[in-house]
Formats: structure tokens, sequence, C-alpha cells
């Protein structure tokens, strides 16, 4: 089944954001097995019209924002304190660096 580019693009940016991090997610664990295959040197570079067209900002409107789910703030994430979320961060890393070495 051949599936045109942009189609799917347009259709993956439709997805809700944990979808399209699911998607990602997939897409680079993908890529990465096949790297694991074949080496780098086989991709083709990007043109200038490419890399113009990706770094091209696609403005949303509000009602796009809200039902993307990019409002809100540390209260919806579930974070009462910020300062004391980024300490916890900061443990939990040394933690991990720790356990491992």
């Amino acid at each position: 089944m051949v599936v045109n580019f942009e189609t799917l693009v347009n259709e993956a940016l439709q997805l809700s954001l944990e979808d399209q991090a699911r998607l990602v997610t997939r897409i680079v664990t993908a890529m990465s097995r096949q790297h694991d295959e074949s080496p780098l040197e086989d991709i083709e570079p990007l043109t200038d019209e490419e890399i113009t067209e990706m770094l091209r900002p696609e403005p949303m409107t509000g009602a796009e924002i809200v039902a993307a789910g990019l409002t809100g703030g540390w209260a919806d994430l579930g974070i009462a304190d910020g300062a004391e979320w980024v300490q916890e961060q900061r443990f939990s890393r040394r933690s991990s660096i720790i356990s491992r070495g």
C-alpha cells in the first residue's frame, strides 16, 4: 500500500499529543533498528527546500490549541510546587546514575 507522505503527515498531526508521542517513539525505534542493519551513509541528506519546509511554522488557532491539549500549567501536570518537582527530578537522576555506576 502506497501512502502519500503529505497525507500521512497531515493525519498524524490530527492525533492527540499522546498518540503523536507514541508514533514518534515507534518511528525512532524502527529507525534505530534499521540503522543497526544499514549504515547511515545510505541515507540521503535533506535538501535546502526540505529543511525550509520542515522549519516553516504552522500556527494553530485557539480552538486547535485547546483541542490538542496544549493548555494548562504545573497543576495540570499534577505538580503543586515547581521547585519541589525540580529537586525530585535531580534526586531521581542522581539515584539512577549511582545505581548504574
